[in-house]
């Protein structure tokens, strides 16, 4: 029974990210595009762009964040190590934990924190000279899993 429904939940997921349309939206200043069932509106704020996008269909908020660091596309090891040293105290400061990763060959940090009942996912990492911060907000944690995946899957750089 229980793999029965386990079985009919994976295909309710498949068929609840695949029944809308794609919406293609590049960023070349940013140097990324997506992929996702909603178009993004930009937002300016302290120097960082913001891409968001909600998705009544999906239940879900998704944003893109970018924060240039430095004018050279390339971070030294040491930069790299340093950024998220300081990124992860800051995590733990606040009580949050997180895992480190990688995505699409970058060195990650992911968590998931819940505010005000809302549940968000984040993944951050460095890419072109920029921190990028991938993030879903949804009504459970399993919701904000599952969103990532599909943000993650749908994300790629120029």
């Amino acid at each position: 029974m229980k793999v029965k429904a386990l079985v009919l939940g994976l295909l309710f997921c498949g068929q609840l990210f695949s029944q809308n349309q794609s919406i293609y939206f590049v960023s070349k200043q940013d140097k990324f595009s997506t992929n996702i069932e909603c178009k993004p509106q930009i937002q300016y704020v302290q120097g960082m762009r913001s891409y968001k996008c909600t998705s009544s269909y999906l239940r879900a908020i998704f944003r893109v964040n970018v924060s240039p660091i430095q004018s050279s596309n390339d971070f030294s090891s040491d930069f790299i190590n340093s950024f998220f040293s300081e990124y992860r105290s800051n995590l733990r400061s606040n009580g949050v934990t997180y895992t480190n990763g990688t995505y699409k060959g970058l060195k990650t940090v992911e968590y998931v924190h819940n505010t005000s009942g809302v549940w968000v996912k984040q993944i951050v990492f460095l890419n072109y000279g920029r921190s990028y911060t991938l993030s879903v907000m949804g009504d459970s944690r399993v919701r904000v899993d599952e969103l990532m995946i599909y943000l993650k899957n749908n994300f790629s750089f120029l």
